[in-house]
């Protein structure tokens, strides 16, 4: 099965990355559906080693990643601190550890977690405006707010 791995850039250097499979690529819930191939460990790593590339050409690079609730059929996941969101998380954290770079900033609410390059000045209010480009991008993200992780 192959994936598709869309990066779009943003304000200022931020980058908002998403997958999903070719084959639900019609789809309005491409990137909810669960293809069942149980190959997200692979398809996340990608992701991360493109944010790393991305970062290696823009130093000044930062990341938002959502984790989309997951569709199967009858069942909805909740929109908050979905399955995705968890992995991300660990991911992320991961590949991008520490705050010497980056900052980390979470909404469990809405599975949203942003990564702020540290070359930003103000990182909290950039943060901010991270996440009305991340309301753009999902109508049902109004109103939210970021927490950082460790403050």
């Amino acid at each position: 099965m192959r994936y598709t791995v869309q990066v779009e850039q943003f304000l200022d250097g931020f980058y908002v990355i998403k997958f999903y499979s070719t084959t639900t690529r019609r789809s309005k819930n491409k990137f909810n559906i669960l293809t069942h191939q149980y190959l997200a460990a692979p398809i996340l790593e990608t992701v991360m080693k493109i944010a790393l590339e991305i970062y290696s050409k823009d130093n000044n690079a930062s990341f938002g990643f959502v984790g989309e609730r997951i569709i199967t059929g009858t069942e909805e996941e909740s929109v908050s601190n979905t399955k995705r969101f968890r992995l991300y998380k660990k991911l992320v954290q991961n590949f991008f550890p520490g705050k010497k770079v980056f900052k980390h900033y979470q909404n469990i609410e809405k599975s949203a977690y942003v990564i702020v390059n540290n070359c930003h000045s103000n990182h909290g209010e950039y943060a901010s405006r991270l996440m009305g480009v991340l309301e753009e991008l999902y109508p049902e993200f109004t109103s939210v707010s970021l927490t950082e992780i460790g403050s």
